[in-house]
């Protein structure tokens, strides 16, 4: 179940990037992102609530202040940076660099928690910086 819940999540990244750049008359990227959210809530709230029963949280301030960073930070300015990035430039050599996504998780987890990092994460970054610069050369 997770294998598909991840490939029709990839699918759709790709499908919305695709239709983002042929319309003509493109919606402002806050209207935009906030559809996007307003739908992805629709779809996964209720099955969160169908598989994890409803949420129980013990707010305190480090969770409260993280949740504000995930949704100010991560979901919206990333959004938009992303909406805008893709305006600007080809959907194709775009999209490609969403897949820094990891190295970006990896390298900060390593400077910023301590964690070490693998032989085979080096192996990783560069089969993803082969795959990138595959993808975006002229």
């Amino acid at each position: 179940m997770d294998v598909l819940t991840s490939a029709a999540g990839v699918l759709s990244f790709v499908f919305s990037n695709i239709l983002y750049k042929r319309m003509r008359l493109r919606p402002h990227p806050v209207v935009l992102n906030a559809a996007q959210l307003f739908l992805a809530g629709v779809v996964l709230v209720p099955a969160a609530l169908l598989f994890e029963g409803p949420p129980r949280v013990h707010w305190t301030w480090p969770v409260v202040g993280s949740l504000l960073f995930l949704i100010v930070v991560l979901s919206i300015g990333a959004s938009m940076l992303w909406f805008w990035i893709l305006q600007h430039g080809e959907a194709s050599r775009v999209s490609a660099y969403f897949f820094l996504t990891p190295v970006f998780g990896l390298l900060l987890g390593a400077a910023l928690l301590g964690e070490p990092l693998a032989p085979l994460d080096i192996v990783a970054l560069g089969v993803i910086a082969l795959g990138l610069w595959l993808a975006t050369r002229a």
